[in-house]
């Protein structure tokens, strides 16, 4: 058995003892001839290894764990360790190190994990979505228990070596001093609150009792949003939105917050394979891929922005976004995005900037069916949905009401 590039592994056993293994081309080759496996029959080993990041922050992509982000369909897994901060985002047994075989890599499937355990130095302070945190016996050690089992939720667990706060109502937001400009402040404010309205409509028997904590990470571009324990994007871009409106400030931040949201529930239930990255790379790394909901995502995300950002600016928001791409869609031709009044386009593209909506069809498809069944039975309905990850019931839901290119 040959496990993959980028672990070092310290101990190896399996029922009868400890086992062999060596070091070669950065596969660790595992020795099986003494072990039941030699004859065909099950085995079960117990390792103890620690990962290595294969290259800095700044050149992220493609190394272990990692993988090309998508603001569309967000990564399943973002994880990071250095520079005193530390975070591990997606399902269970899909964190960096991930644990692959050669052989699993080819036939595509992923070794099971029952129980994972994850250490930081005391000195850090760490949350958890959905594990135990508890300090080590000698208290050096800050140690995060999962059982994986089942798959976990987004931001599972982070570390913050000196981490700074932000507090707001009902939510508090931990960062590092050097991500939390006073040019931020105004972004991650408003994506909190997003997240507090989304939290409110799609949750609402939850809000009394929900404390939130959010956690400012590098690297992501869409928020992840856990059990109680979202990650916001530590990002330049985020000091942009002083110059829009407040309407564009508040619908930008909900569409990213949405987008993370969606993304979570989704992914819950999404297939996973893994194959070799590239044949031109010497002992490539697994890449990872999951089947593709972005378009459900998008929808999903869509009219969820609207509806948050009516709630929280007022001023008839969601039914002026929706009768702006109501009559953009109505002046756009069939086909390479012709219209019929360039000048009406024109006028209609300034509203659409002004209001701070991308006019995706899919948020005007769900407005549409809120106009056919009624607000309250639409809402209730998502609200079951984002309570039990059900995709293919939101699938079949919206198929039946005429959305067919998801």
């Amino acid at each position: 058995m040959t496990l993959n590039r980028g672990l070092s592994l310290l101990s190896l056993r399996s029922e009868s003892g400890n086992l062999p293994f060596r070091t070669e081309q950065g596969w660790t080759q595992v020795d099986l001839s003494l072990t039941p496996a030699a004859h065909g029959q099950p085995v079960t080993l117990t390792l103890h290894y620690q990962g290595s990041l294969l290259s800095g922050r700044n050149a992220y992509s493609k190394v272990n764990g990692g993988r090309f982000m998508n603001p569309i369909e967000p990564p399943a897994f973002m994880s990071y360790a250095g520079q005193e901060v530390a975070f591990l985002q997606g399902f269970g047994s899909t964190w960096y190190p991930l644990l692959w075989t050669q052989e699993a890599v080819q036939q595509g499937f992923r070794l099971p994990i029952d129980r994972l355990q994850v250490r930081f130095p005391a000195s850090y302070q760490v949350w958890s979505s959905t594990g135990t945190v508890q300090r080590s016996a000698d208290g050096q050690w800050i140690d995060v228990l999962h059982k994986t089992r089942t798959s976990l939720p987004e931001a599972a667990s982070a570390a913050l070596a000196n981490p700074q706060h932000h507090s707001f109502d009902q939510a508090t937001l931990f960062y590092r001093a050097s991500s939390f400009l006073p040019q931020k402040e105004q972004a991650y404010t408003l994506q909190v609150q997003q997240l507090l309205a989304l939290h409110h409509w799609l949750a609402p028997a939850q809000q009394q009792k929900q404390q939130w904590k959010l956690v400012v990470v590098p690297f992501l571009q869409t928020p992840a949003i856990g059990a109680g324990l979202p990650f916001l994007p530590e990002t330049s871009s985020l000091s942009y939105y002083g110059s829009y409106s407040q309407e564009r400030q508040y619908d930008q931040a909900a569409s990213k917050v949405a987008m993370g949201w969606w993304n979570t529930m989704l992914q819950q239930t999404k297939p996973y394979s893994a194959t070799k990255e590239t044949k031109y790379i010497q002992n490539p790394e697994p890449a990872f891929s999951i089947a593709d909901s972005s378009r459900l995502n998008t929808l999903l995300s869509a009219y969820s922005a609207a509806v948050t950002t009516d709630r929280l600016v007022g001023k008839a928001y969601l039914s002026k976004t929706m009768h702006v791409c109501q009559r953009l869609h109505d002046n756009t031709l069939p086909g390479f995005a012709r219209t019929k009044d360039p000048k009406l386009d024109q006028i209609l593209h300034q509203e659409m900037l002004r209001l701070g909506t991308a006019c995706d069809s899919g948020g005007l498809y769900l407005y549409h069916i809120q106009q056919e069944i009624g607000q309250g039975t639409l809402t209730h309905f998502l609200q079951n949905q984002a309570q039990h990850s059900q995709g293919d019931t939101t699938l079949h839901f919206l198929q039946q009401r005429g959305v067919t290119n998801l």
